[in-house]
């Protein structure tokens, strides 16, 4: 999960590359998503306005992207 983070942030850059919640959990499981926000290695918030209002949106932490590029420096 933190390494599609990482390589979505590597092409499209880091404000683009924001995932909401609801589609991780589906994607990856609820375990691993709540590990990695609480581990610190994601952020999360919750969008207060539009038609994904109510929607928890996440993205790759700067502890997140170091524990990242430690591993592909590796």
């Amino acid at each position: 999960m933190l390494n599609d983070f990482f390589m979505i942030e590597a092409y499209f850059g880091s404000p683009e590359s924001a995932m909401l919640q609801e589609d991780m959990i589906r994607r990856y499981g609820y375990e691993p998503v709540a590990k990695a926000l609480e581990s610190g290695y994601l952020h999360s918030r919750e969008i207060f306005m539009g038609p994904m209002r109510g929607k928890i949106l996440c993205w790759l932490s700067d502890e997140g992207r170091q524990n990242m590029g430690a591993v592909y420096r590796s």
